[in-house]
């Protein structure tokens, strides 16, 4: 089989005819040589004629060797950029469409014209330095008190002096002139102290001696500057913001990537020339043959907005459109000699700090001298054909070659790459010495057991290295921009695309890159990441790092930023860490593994939810393989895929994932909002509307790494089901309950979180108020410990046997009584609402208005010395806490869970966010994961392991012969009836009956 490989020309042919306007000479730019003296920082009395001038900047002791060195050349290049903008100033004037843009029309305001700005950068390029003075310490203390600052002026403490905070020296925080517009950096988008030469200018601009006082703030951010030069050229000429954006875009425009301007991130010119028509990307498609076992690098990108429009690049010498972001993709590769390789020229070296600084070399040479395979050029996406062939080929094309991800040129996920490449190693350092330490303790005492070779990072070995890691990250989680920039690289469109994933686990670990701008990280990387994450981030309950938070032991980290790495980072490095493993071998995809990603990605077309990953699946009928064709009906094909799946696994747990009353996608974040009408049959599920976290075991491997993900093979038999011709399943089944009456909880985006947990304490009060006085159907037990098993079965199951039994463990009571507590607050909350303090009170005085002492009346329990007793008949029968917990009040319960506060919450709100909450009419409570409504049959269904199913009759009720009729509704879970107990597969006993699923 052939295939098109597409050969980028290098940009070091194109520059020739680029414009370039003069530069700052070699010999001004040496006048930045700094000095290894410290200078007083007092000036003289008197004027005098005869005092040198100082041409070096002073650096202080308090500077090692190593971050003085870093100064000294972030201070030539500072002299560098200042000396251009200068001699810019000076060659065109007020004619500069620069100056015109910065420093107002004409470039002239009605007093100082272009002298104002000229003086400035004059005095920084070449100024006398004398009594100015660069510092490392913190006298002030600003530093160690101001969250996130990186720098400050020292003001009226010493008028002459900079103090430089240690985030300033930390690696990736501050770039150099060479990376300048080769990081996807752009001057609108970009902090302005992404370079160290734009941050010193920005300080040594509030220093007296070269601002006079006169230089200020007058505008915030690129747009309020254009918007002063507009309107007060006279302030515009001396405000801070508009001198640091002037000097590095000329710089940029006439230095750094000649005729490529970075305000708005793309190449033009300030006349508005054609953007493509000055330095257009050249590419040469050759054809190749895979047998032939070509060199070649494939682009993994997502296509992005459909409707943008297209950018121009010469293809074999004739005009060929693109979509802007593979265009942003090649215009950085290109930019950093990635694909350049001709059939007549090697590749020219290129500066790409990213990749160039990384620890394998080798990766980065072998980026360089290898071709780019690309689908959106090298296959003709018009032919379906021929699409059709070359989707059998993804497999062979991404597994044989090298993969670059490209994640995008936002200069926020540009920065958040560098916070991951910065927190790797030092995640490795400390992870590392907690295995050390481990080590040296069993050392001293064997009866701990041998010393393993590796220790895996669990919250218990690191809680004692916790301090070191979070001293050595401090001013990275202090960073706003910092951890704005991580979350936004694991929000990249990039990772929801479906296309992506076998990409990614197709591609061989040492030669796959991953790119944002220029900055570039590794498979390992990742992995790294996803180790460190997971262990600081993964639970709510029980978590060190997030119990310190809670409790001020820890001030490195605020819970926001806590919370923003959970929510934006976490879950989407679980699943890398999944696709790392199914890659690596450790564990094989079944079909089951197709819904799992699809929870999570999105596609254009619905049929490559199946074909995007069907070079990952295991199949075990090699006879009859899916061969992807786009003119197959998209019902046919996901009838197909759930066949499959049920006939691998010998199960029918696929049915838990369907259902007709399981909620669309709302969120443009998976490209396909809304809901498209697939015409799928109820027991089918959507992979194409339904997007979901879908906690489902899909290896086939029965020794699996991630035990989340692993099935364990229960299925001894194929399930007693047939298809009809129209594609209704039936099966076997046992009705278990109908629903009497239900609540749907809202979703938690849509509602204060205090009015969103109300519905649940409403469930729960009216839930009691109905059983009072009756035990719960099944078991004996109280309702309130039915409810408790409801909402916390997953947590308490967790728990070792001891700590789940109420009898001996401690800390099943403390999470069951810290769920009550979370009821009982979130019901004082509401009720600081005087129109709801007429919540209905049960048997208690009218004058009894104290809402937390109502709430525990509801729920059965007493507030001083009668709450162990009343503890015990609501919720545990014959468990003591008054010894086993030492509660002897309510009050003292409350002490004891506090800490859970955080986590009892976080829980509980995901729990029932937008859940349907049901109460059946023999009085069992449950959850169901779609819209369910009163009269609908619960059943048992014969191969379906861990969930109950709702179903709905379907038609107009008469008795048919033959199964019954019914539309699956939603999978759901009730506390008595199943408990995720394996059903019987044979479905022995009374209530057995064939269901037709439509």
């Amino acid at each position: 089989m052939r295939v098109s490989i597409l050969s980028t020309a290098c940009l070091a042919l194109f520059q020739a005819g680029a414009r370039a306007l003069p530069a700052a000479s070699p010999a001004e730019a040496s006048t930045a040589t700094t000095t290894t003296g410290v200078l007083s920082t007092s000036t003289p009395a008197v004027y005098n004629l005869s005092a040198p001038a100082v041409p070096e900047f002073p650096i202080h002791s308090s500077c090692n060797v190593t971050l003085r060195r870093q100064i000294e050349r972030a201070l030539d290049e500072m002299v560098e950029l200042a000396a251009h903008a200068r001699d810019h100033i000076l060659r065109w004037g007020g004619d500069s469409p620069f100056v015109q843009k910065y420093f107002g029309v004409n470039g002239t305001s009605t007093e100082i014209g272009t002298a104002g700005p000229l003086g400035w950068y004059a005095r920084v390029a070449g100024g006398d330095r004398r009594g100015m003075v660069f510092r490392c310490d913190d006298p002030d203390k600003n530093c160690a008190t101001q969250d996130g600052w990186a720098g400050h002026w020292r003001g009226t403490n010493a008028t002459q002096e900079t103090v430089l905070c240690p985030p300033s020296f930390a690696a990736g925080r501050r770039r150099h002139l060479d990376s300048v517009c080769g990081l996807g950096h752009t001057v609108r988008g970009s902090p302005l102290n992404t370079f160290w030469a734009v941050d010193l200018l920005h300080r040594v601009l509030h220093v007296p001696r070269i601002s006079e006082g006169v230089v200020d703030h007058f505008a915030d951010g690129y747009d309020e500057v254009l918007e002063l030069a507009k309107t007060d050229p006279e302030k515009a000429a001396r405000d801070s913001e508009a001198l640091q954006l002037f000097a590095l875009e000329v710089y940029a425009f006439e230095v750094a990537a000649p005729g490529y301007m970075m305000s708005n991130g793309s190449s033009n010119n300030p006349d508005n020339e054609d953007e493509d028509e000055d330095d257009p990307i050249r590419a040469e498609l050759i054809t190749v043959s895979l047998l032939d076992e070509p060199a070649y690098t494939a682009l993994s990108y997502t296509w992005g907005d459909p409707n943008a429009p297209r950018r121009r690049i010469l293809l074999n010498g004739q005009p060929f459109k693109i979509q802007p972001n593979l265009h942003s993709a090649l215009t950085h590769l290109r930019q950093c000699g990635i694909g350049t390789k001709t059939q007549t020229a090697p590749p020219v070296p290129h500066s790409c700090p990213g990749l160039d600084d990384d620890s394998d070399p080798a990766l980065a040479s072998d980026l360089r001298r290898k071709p780019l395979w690309i689908g959106a050029v090298c296959i003709n996406q018009d032919d379906i054909l021929e699409r059709n062939g070359q989707v059998l080929l993804m497999g062979e094309l991404y597994r044989n070659g090298g993969v670059v991800s490209w994640l995008g040129a936002d200069s926020q996920q540009v920065r958040g790459l560098g916070v991951v490449r910065e927190l790797v190693p030092l995640w490795d350092r400390s992870k590392n010495e907690a295995g050390r330490q481990v080590v040296k303790e069993r050392a001293k005492n064997p009866s701990l057991g041998p010393s393993p070779r590796t220790m895996p990072p669990t919250p218990a070995l690191l809680r004692g290295q916790l301090p070191m890691f979070l001293k050595a990250t401090r001013h990275l989680w202090l960073d706003k921009d910092a951890v704005a920039g991580l979350v936004s690289v694991f929000q990249s469109d990039y990772w929801r695309r479906i296309w992506v994933v076998q990409e990614m686990m197709l591609a061989r670990a040492r030669s796959h890159a991953y790119m944002c701008g220029g900055e570039f990280a590794t498979d390992g990387t990742l992995y790294g990441l996803s180790e460190c994450i997971g262990s600081l981030f993964g639970s709510s309950v029980g978590n060190p790092l997030r119990d310190g938070i809670a409790n001020g032991t820890v001030d490195d980290m605020d819970m926001d930023t806590w919370l923003r790495v959970r929510m934006g980072v976490y879950g989407e490095l679980q699943v890398f860490r999944s696709l790392f493993y199914a890659g690596g071998g450790i564990a094989a995809p079944g079909w089951m593994f197709i819904l799992y990603i699809s929870g999570t990605r999105a596609s254009t077309d619905p049929r490559d939810a199946v074909y995007g990953l069907l070079h990952l699946i295991e199949d075990d009928d090699d006879t009859n393989p899916i061969i992807p064709d786009y003119r197959r009906p998209v019902r046919e094909v996901y009838i197909d895929w759930a066949l499959r799946t049920i006939r691998q696994r010998r199960d029918l747990e696929v049915l838990r994932y369907a259902g007709r009353g399981l909620p669309p996608n709302r969120s443009k974040k998976y490209g396909n909002p809304g809901k498209t009408d697939l015409n799928l049959p109820s027991w089918v599920p959507d992979l194409y509307n339904y997007k979901a976290d879908r906690k489902v075991d899909w290896s086939l491997h029965l020794s699996c790494s991630d035990p989340t993900h692993c099935w364990e093979g229960k299925g001894s038999v194929s399930p007693a089901i047939s298809v009809t011709p129209e594609g209704f399943l039936v099966t076997p089944a046992r009705r278990r309950a109908t629903i009497a009456t239900v609540r749907q909880a809202p979703r938690l985006r849509d509602q204060e979180p205090d009015w969103f947990g109300w519905h649940m304490v409403q469930f729960c009060f009216d839930y009691l108020a109905s059983r009072r006085g009756q035990e719960y159907p099944t078991d004996g037990m109280p309702p309130l410990q039915a409810l408790v098993r409801l909402v916390l079965g997953k947590l308490i199951c967790t728990l070792r046997r001891a700590e789940a039994d109420p009898a001996t463990g401690k800390e099943v009571h403390r999470l069951a009584f810290g769920f009550i507590w979370w009821m009982m607050r979130t019901f004082q909350s509401i009720s600081i609402d005087e129109r709801l303090c007429k919540v209905e009170t049960g048997n208690l005085d009218e004058d009894n208005t104290d809402p937390l002492k109502v709430a525990a009346s509801n729920f059965g329990l007493g507030w001083d010395e009668t709450f162990p007793s009343t503890y015990s008949a609501a919720l545990f029968p014959n468990a003591d806490v008054a010894t086993l917990m030492g509660w002897g009040s309510l009050p003292e319960a409350v002490l004891d869970v506090t800490g859970l506060d955080g986590s009892i919450n976080e829980y509980v709100l995901s729990w029932c966010d937008g859940a349907w909450l049901f109460v059946t009419e023999d009085g069992h409570v449950g959850r169901a994961t779609g819209n369910v409504q009163s009269g609908d049959e619960v059943y048992e269904v014969g191969h379906c392991y861990h969930s109950l199913l709702v179903f709905r009759r379907s038609g107009d009720g008469s008795a048919e012969p033959g199964p019954k009729s019914v539309v699956l509704m939603a999978s759901c879970e009730v506390v008595g009836l199943k408990d995720g107990l394996p059903s019987d597969e044979k479905l022995d006993g009374t209530g057995k009956e064939e269901l037709l699923i439509r």
